[in-house]
């Protein structure tokens, strides 16, 4: 992926922020939903500005600069992070440490199971004596017996 298209990319993401940001706007009480909205319109407008001046500047000269060497490797990490957050979603705070934190050890790391099993016990006792001794409410799970 070149680093022009990339910016483009970017730039429609932060519109879609934004329009989303005036879309819930609205569920505000009138007049707290002006301030919001309006900033939220102002920087939609702004966005839509950049992007267009972006797509100019794009069809006038030919980019060739990637936009990371290693892309590959960013979305191979950016897929384990939106895993980890899935799995907390799933299965709780907890058990999704547990779960990514030996299976990531064994596959990015590649240390020894024996090596993983002893990482991952180490920080599941932490957790749970850090959720006891300090009164932590981690993030709870789609499965409620977890």
């Amino acid at each position: 992926m070149k680093k022009s298209h990339a910016s483009l990319l970017f730039l429609v993401l932060v519109f879609c922020l934004f329009f989303w940001m005036m879309i819930q706007a609205q569920s505000f009480q009138e007049t707290a939903s002006y301030f919001p909205f309006y900033i939220a319109l102002l920087a939609g407008i702004l966005t839509v500005v950049a992007t267009i001046k972006q797509i100019v500047t794009l069809k006038k000269t030919k980019d060739e600069e990637l936009f990371h060497e290693n892309f590959m490797n960013v979305l191979k990490y950016v897929g384990w992070i939106v895993g980890y957050i899935v799995l907390i979603y799933v299965v709780g705070f907890v058990l999704a440490s547990m779960i990514y934190l030996f299976v990531f050890l064994l596959f990015e790391a590649r240390m020894s199971i024996l090596k993983c099993l002893v990482s991952t016990g180490a920080t599941a006792v932490l957790l749970i004596a850090m959720s006891q001794f300090m009164d932590l409410k981690w993030p709870s799970s789609l499965i409620t017996f977890f």
